[in-house]
């Protein structure tokens, strides 16, 4: 039943993606979105959204509404690699999140092969590796004092793993039925939540 109903979410949220994608068409052709780099839209695949070609911000589509996730300034050499075009499918995707105390690096890597993501803090490393042929997962976490590598094979009842740390605290949790991965990120000044369905590589 909760298949079904997730399953349905997704469809309806594509549609509503898909209207929302003519009208911003549109509407780029009168605006300027000076501020604007390039707005994500994750689906099936990494979709880039008719916008601007300056380089300032980048801002995602997050459950079907807009949210500015990063907003920081970008040097020359960070222009050239992020640089996209209008409606391109890309594999590889930097989002950073900074704050005054805080700063995380994300990666997201889609190919055939899995996907790459690695979270940095001031103090702490967190990389997972999802590798599709084998539907294995490696953790590996990394301390200024303590290195400890993880694996997680899969499991019918999924695992549940929490990190705390001073400033950061991770809960992943990881089902075999559906294979999906839920990362969850919280701060005090913000929360960040990434759902990757394995099946379709679908991230909302």
């Amino acid at each position: 039943m909760f298949e079904e109903v997730y399953t349905a979410k997704l469809t309806k949220q594509n549609r509503a993606m898909d209207h929302e994608d003519k009208h911003l068409h549109s509407r780029c052709q009168h605006d300027n979105y000076n501020d604007v780099d390039v707005c994500l839209w994750w689906r099936c695949d990494l979709h880039i959204s008719p916008f601007a070609d300056s380089v300032n911000h980048l801002q995602f589509k997050f459950n079907n509404t807009e949210q500015l996730l990063c907003s920081a300034k970008q040097n020359a050499e960070e222009v050239e690699e992020s640089r996209l075009k209008v409606g391109d499918y890309v594999r590889m995707v930097i989002l950073r999140l900074q704050d005054s105390r805080f700063r995380v690096l994300l990666r997201l890597k889609h190919s055939r092969f899995g996907v790459v993501l690695s979270v940095q803090h001031l103090r702490l490393r967190v990389i997972l590796r999802l590798q599709h042929s084998c539907f294995r997962v490696i953790l590996g976490l990394r301390h200024s004092r303590f290195r400890v590598p993880l694996r997680l094979k899969h499991s019918r009842f999924g695992i549940v793993l929490r990190l705390q740390h001073s400033c950061l605290r991770v809960i992943l949790r990881l089902q075999h039925s559906s294979f999906r991965v839920i990362l969850r990120l919280r701060h005090s000044r913000f929360r960040v939540i990434l759902r990757l369905q394995h099946s379709q590589w679908y991230v909302v």
